[in-house]
């Protein structure tokens, strides 16, 4: 696959997560200040999972109903297909990755802010629990989650 021809996949998928995480909160562009995608792989373990900055505070998906004025369904249902279909889009960029020789990226933490449209996918190359005995991928998703709630 050429270079652009790969680019434009690997945009389409990541642009894909991001759609979905906005879909959960119903395009809900006038309450939802930020969007946060958590993706990482290591080993052949995959892991994916969205928060939120909603009115000006920091949630997690099960908890938007607590900061906006809309109220979404935040069933285990829903919640769960937003997760698996994460998950699968997760997998295809694995999938590109190796099926073009690439390495694969161990983390991926995509933001955009619904608003401006301002889109930004850190990636990481590096292992970021394998290599630890005791940290995990939820982990490195809740540190982040902190970090995030510090910064505002």
């Amino acid at each position: 696959m050429e270079i652009l021809e790969f680019d434009k996949k690997f945009q389409e998928l990541f642009t894909s997560m991001v759609e979905a995480s906005f879909g959960y909160v119903d395009h809900n562009k006038e309450e939802v200040d930020r969007i946060y995608i958590y993706a990482s792989c290591e080993e052949l373990d995959t892991f994916f999972n969205v928060f939120y900055r909603i009115n000006g505070r920091l949630v997690e998906m099960h908890k938007i109903n607590d900061v906006s004025k809309k109220q979404y369904d935040v069933s285990d249902d829903k919640m769960f297909d937003l997760l698996d279909q994460g998950g699968e889009l997760l997998e295809e960029v694995i999938t590109l990755f190796q099926e073009n020789d690439r390495e694969v990226p161990t983390l991926m933490k995509i933001t955009f802010d619904p608003k401006t449209h301002a889109f930004n996918n850190d990636i990481i190359y590096e292992p970021q629990y394998t290599n630890h005995p005791d940290r995990t991928n939820v982990d490195g998703f809740e540190e982040w989650f902190e970090e995030m709630k510090k910064e505002n």
